[in-house]
């Protein structure tokens, strides 16, 4: 019993007090206590009241006690009995028993001929319990309140994500308020996350107008909708519904989703600056992984226009001094005694005239390779890079892979030479390593509307399904350790994506992979 209880009890003229079904006191007011001092069960006191009563069995009527016909009821108890205040003096009392929700029975005498200073007394009861019950429902409601709050801040604190913090937020709403289903409309993506329905789960379109739908809808719902906004920035709106026709909404009910939506609003609002922080960061990754590879391009550039100048230098000489030899075999005439000594001369000749014209090719491969003029798009002809890179890579393919080549009649297209060569480069390398034992490697290109359509067809190892989704990002690979970096397929894709071009991958585990580029044609 609480203090307020006590002193109101202590106040009245009545014998009050509180026990519970055993008759084990848990209370007695001043006016009790000064007529019978301190009672520790009831059993002691029930002697002193007693009844007119016709008892069928005469062996009843010394046991039987209105006190303790009180204690046993399970009803509220009501009854005029006769109290012995004093030997042999009686005195008519009015016994009143009320059962409290804690399982306890609070107990109030009165004399009977006061009647109006008892009914008073218990109007008054009455009002103290009416108040009682408002106070313990308000601080059960309190507490569920309280209880869901720190549920829900739970559930946000314990991740970042998104969906999962609108899942928990709102299951734990709709099932302390027992509603039976709700919906979020997010407006930023256009979907509705639905909850308790039997529908799919992801809804897509305008919030607003899904909101006013909903609301002109069926009316044996009762719904509650409120606007979740993060500093009045709409961020979607809540939507909770009860299936009784005849629900009303209580004010506390509606301030705790409104709460709720407030502690909502700003999870969403930090996930979504995690996310563009998470996207922040891939981009800044991507850029400095191709200001990396522009920077060794640049470096292989000079490098390959050095190394070109010293070879060509020399081979100037071979090629020169080649061609003297020549003329002069040819001066000194031929016949029959030194024919065979002639003709292992110009075979000879011929061998290094033809080295000669292969490291000229393989040098000229290079400068196209790594080509220093990366900065400014200019004209180029694709065919010819796929070309000059299939010359660089002709030792990895050796004897291993034929290559096959359907180079359409394309237009020259605006482009950076050099980037456009590292995917080439990087493709064929792929498709290489895919490739076991022997395999062929077929390049494609052709002209469709007014796209430059390029294909790298291999039949190696292709990749699995689960693969597919995730082989173009960053860090990502499908080679043993030591083979790859995982970044030559994301640089891949940053540059065709820099040209305005896509490019795609179709892929059959255990018979080969097609890689599929396009870039519009610009006039």
């Amino acid at each position: 019993m609480n203090k307020f209880d006590a002193t109101f009890l202590d106040e009245l003229d009545s014998f009050v007090f509180l026990c519970d079904k055993k008759g084990a006191f848990y209370f007695a007011n001043r006016c009790f206590l000064k007529k019978f001092g301190k009672v520790s069960n009831i059993r002691e006191i029930k002697h002193l009241f007693s009844v007119d009563i016709c008892v069928l069995d005469d062996s009843d009527i010394l046991q039987y006690s209105p006190v303790e016909s009180a204690l046993l009821s399970k009803e509220q108890y009501f009854a005029v009995v006769d109290f012995e205040e004093s030997y042999r003096q009686f005195r008519k009392v009015i016994l009143k028993v009320l059962n409290r929700e804690d399982d306890k029975k609070l107990f109030i005498i009165s004399y009977a001929d006061d009647l109006s200073t008892i009914k008073e007394e218990l109007n008054e009861l009455k009002t103290q319990a009416n108040l009682y019950k408002f106070m313990k429902k308000e601080a059960e409601n309190q507490t569920i309140k309280a209880s869901l709050l720190n549920r829900v801040s739970a559930s946000i604190r314990d991740t970042i994500d998104k969906n999962e913090i609108i899942e928990k937020s709102i299951e734990e709403t709709i099932y302390t308020l027992g509603a039976s289903s709700a919906k979020f409309y997010e407006n930023k993506t256009n979907k509705t996350f639905s909850f308790g329905l039997k529908e799919d789960t992801a809804l897509f379109g305008n919030a607003e107008e899904l909101m006013t739908k909903e609301f002109a809808l069926s009316t044996d719902r009762q719904k509650l909708f409120v606007s979740v906004k993060y500093r009045e920035k709409s961020i979607g709106y809540l939507l909770i519904e009860y299936s009784q026709k005849n629900k009303l909404w209580r004010d506390e009910e509606i301030q705790l989703v409104v709460n709720i939506c407030s502690q909502l609003a700003i999870a969403i609002n930090q996930a979504y600056l995690f996310e563009e922080l998470d996207n922040t960061l891939k981009e800044l990754r991507d850029t400095q992984l191709q200001l990396v590879q522009s920077e060794k391009m640049a470096s292989l550039g000079h490098l390959v226009a050095g190394i070109a100048h010293e070879i060509n230098t020399p081979i100037g000489v071979i090629n020169s001094n080649n061609d003297l030899i020549k003329k002069c075999v040819l001066s000194l005439g031929h016949n029959e005694e030194n024919a065979a000594k002639f003709g292992v001369i110009e075979n000879s000749l011929d061998i290094v005239s033809k080295a000669v014209d292969r490291i000229n090719k393989v040098v000229k491969s290079l400068k196209n390779f790594a080509r220093l003029d990366e900065a400014d798009m200019q004209e180029a002809d694709i065919n010819e890079g796929i070309l000059s890179t299939l010359e660089l890579l002709n030792h990895e393919f050796k004897n291993r892979i034929e290559v096959e080549t359907h180079l359409g009649d394309i237009p020259r297209i605006k482009c950076h030479p050099n980037l456009l060569n590292q995917v080439f480069m990087n493709l064929l390398i792929n498709s290489s390593q895919s490739i076991e034992k022997k395999g062929k490697i077929i390049i494609s290109s052709y002209l469709e509307n007014n796209t430059l359509v390029l294909s790298f067809k291999d039949n190696g190892s292709g990749i699995k399904e689960e693969n597919l989704s995730k082989i173009f990002d960053p860090g990502f690979t499908t080679k043993g350790v030591g083979v790859g970096t995982g970044l030559g397929l994301s640089i891949c894709f940053k540059i065709i994506e820099k040209h305005g071009g896509i490019i795609d991958v179709k892929s059959t585990y255990g018979e080969g992979s097609e890689f599929l580029i396009k870039i519009p044609v610009k006039n």
